[in-house]
């Protein structure tokens, strides 16, 4: 960050909801296992060396498509795709389930990171 002459510049370490980005040197290192895919840093970046991207489409098709594929195969009708993030939603369709109904059969939870 220093780099770009913007020294001291804090803005994505301040917003990082995750505490995913750290001070190196004269940049700062982003851990993927960590982020949790916001974009907050990207857009706060006043130089644009944070970037945000997103998984492959033919990877996410693949996946939707295999989940598709084995619903069916198991004699499952009329599915409903529930797209979420796996940081966000994957807790609230656990919490359904431990202190719910969860969700209706048909739903098919499809995670995107």
């Amino acid at each position: 960050h220093s780099r770009s002459g913007r020294i001291g510049c804090t803005r994505c370490l301040d917003l990082c909801p995750a505490g995913a980005i750290t001070p190196a040197g004269d940049h700062v290192a982003i851990d993927p296992n960590i982020c949790a895919g916001c974009g907050q840093c990207a857009a706060a970046c006043p130089t644009g060396a944070a970037s945000y991207a997103l998984p492959p489409e033919d990877t996410l098709m693949r996946k939707l498509r295999a989940l598709l594929i084995a619903y069916r195969e198991a004699g499952g009708e009329q599915a409903i795709v529930l797209v979420h993030d796996d940081a966000h939603g994957t807790p609230l369709i656990d919490a359904l389930a431990r202190f719910g109904d969860g969700l209706p059969a048909n739903v098919l939870p499809f995670a995107v990171n």
